[in-house]
């Protein structure tokens, strides 16, 4: 068989890296499997003692597979764009990829169920991808099915597929509701994915997984669930800069790899609306839980309620955006405005680049500091 390459995805979680890789050696392909790690860097600009940590426990693991190649990121890309890029990078020179986050521990079965899937159904263009998770409780028999869309916790595509990924959450917000897809995107209306493409344009959420997940449903593509998961997330403690604490993800086992792959290759609505059902049961399994979607709500509000009154004093008093003065001619105006070439601008910059250098900030754009590098589709388009 044409074993895939594995790629995982690293930050700052020494420990959570071992178990990960630790279960991965226990698949007997990983001898015969390439290993890539795309290890980000850390918010600040010097590499951190536990950013240092995970490099090393990468290397302790090179001998276990058939090739090592590990990317440090020269500044701190962030979960989405480390994935975007890494994978990108990863099926110019592969045709298959299979993907993992730090935080992931598998199934002895693991490599043997994504590869034996990925080659499948290499050749089918409706099926976007291969998935190896499926949430707490659930029980789909003794086949995988079909699910539209893609998924994100322990996957595999070609490079076929991750062509039609489109990077702007706009567009796919706007394409699913000129083709009326809300409900059905939404999982039958159990969770509110239209939501998070907003969240995600607004600058609320930066999430690379519902921008997969909305790409490949607008194509009428398909990605194969496990009927018991092959993955535990054990990033559900706390650990995680995008998730929080939930004890029900991490009482989960990993299964074996003993059950059917579909020949029909048609969406199971009547799976797929059970393993929402059991998604939403399992994100609410604690108080935490209830309580984050309640304070994302209010602050979404409150931003839109602030945008809503700036543009309704701006269209009241148009004034407002005009400085006014009693100067008896232009040049006195001028001489009290100033210009670009103030010397007070040029210290500003001057002072923001140098916090950027030391370390005490991420970024800086026209000396304001940022504590986040933003990627700015627009301008890369």
């Amino acid at each position: 068989m044409n074993l895939a390459p594995l790629v995982v995805f690293a930050f700052e979680r020494p420990d959570h890296l071992r178990r990960t890789l630790q279960s991965v050696v226990q698949n007997a392909e990983a001898k015969a499997t390439p290993l890539i790690v795309y290890l980000d860097h850390p918010r600040g600009f010097q590499r951190t003692e536990k950013s240092r940590d995970v490099e090393a426990v990468a290397r302790d693991f090179a001998e276990n597979f058939a090739s090592f190649a590990l990317h440090l990121r020269p500044y701190n890309y962030g979960l989405s764009w480390n994935i975007i890029n890494g994978v990108s990078e990863v099926l110019e020179r592969h045709e298959r990829v299979i993907v993992l986050e730090d935080d992931m521990v598998v199934s002895p079965d693991f490599l043997r169920y994504m590869n034996t899937a990925l080659e499948k159904y290499a050749q089918e263009p409706r099926v976007a991808s291969i998935h190896a998770y499926v949430y707490p409780g659930f029980d789909g028999g003794r086949q995988a099915f079909w699910m539209r869309g893609a998924d994100c916790w322990g996957w595999g595509t070609w490079r076929r597929a991750w062509k039609v990924f489109e990077p702007d959450a706009r567009i796919l917000y706007t394409l699913l509701r000129a083709r009326k897809l809300e409900y059905h995107f939404n999982g039958f209306g159990r969770y509110d994915y239209m939501q998070m493409l907003r969240d995600h344009e607004q600058g609320l959420i930066n999430s690379w997984a519902v921008r997969w997940h909305a790409s490949a449903f607008l194509r009428g593509m398909l990605t194969l669930q496990p009927p018991s998961p092959l993955v535990t997330n054990i990033g559900m403690d706390g650990s995680g800069i995008h998730s929080g604490e939930n004890p029900s993800f991490l009482r989960q086992s990993p299964a074996v790899f003993n059950f059917r792959l579909p020949e029909k290759i048609q969406e199971n609505t009547r799976l797929t609306k059970r393993l929402f059902a059991g998604f939403v049961k399992s994100q609410h399994s604690s108080l935490r839980s209830v309580f984050q979607p309640m304070l994302h709500t209010f602050k979404r509000q409150l931003l839109g309620t602030i945008r809503f009154f700036k543009h309704v004093f701006v269209k009241v008093n148009p004034d407002s955006l005009i400085w006014r003065g009693d100067y008896p001619n232009w040049e006195s105006a001028l001489a009290d405005a100033g210009g670009y070439d103030a010397a007070e601008i040029a210290q500003r910059c001057f002072r923001a680049a140098r916090e950027v250098a030391e370390g005490r900030a991420v970024a800086e754009r026209d000396s304001v500091l940022l504590d986040r590098q933003e990627v700015r589709w627009p301008v890369l388009a």
